[in-house]
């Protein structure tokens, strides 16, 4: 499973790919530190899930998730987020699910395993 994970949190990028890979052995995680970086990957190479944080430098999440979607309208997308949820919040139809932080790993793998569920059904 490809997975592209696009947060402007350089300690987020070191610390998940080892914790979701443990988990997930047969994955490939490819990081990208600004929404501009994630979006040449995108164009480059082909991913199973994109992970991707709402607030962040450069662009923000809700851009990133419309354009991601734009590239690559398969891909699920997992938006990660510190923003608590509002009452009668409705997920967007281009998003797969919104994780919030701070996480249970265990969460965001069964999130990301549905998601890539999902993703190969729809192939």
């Amino acid at each position: 499973m490809r997975i592209l994970l696009i947060d402007d949190d350089p300690l987020l990028l070191e610390a998940l790919p080892p914790a979701l890979t443990r988990r997930l052995p047969h994955s490939d995680i490819t990081t990208a530190l600004c929404p501009q970086d994630g979006l040449h990957h995108l164009e480059q190479e082909r991913f199973d899930v994109v992970i991707t944080d709402l607030l962040m430098s450069g662009m923000p999440g809700d851009e990133l998730t419309c354009r991601i979607k734009t590239l690559a309208h398969r891909v699920p997308v997992i938006l990660i987020t510190g923003v608590p949820e509002s009452p009668g919040e409705v997920l967007p139809a281009h998003l797969f699910a919104v994780v919030r932080k701070p996480f249970d790993i265990a969460v965001l793998v069964q999130t990301i395993v549905a998601a890539s569920d999902s993703s190969n059904l729809a192939s």
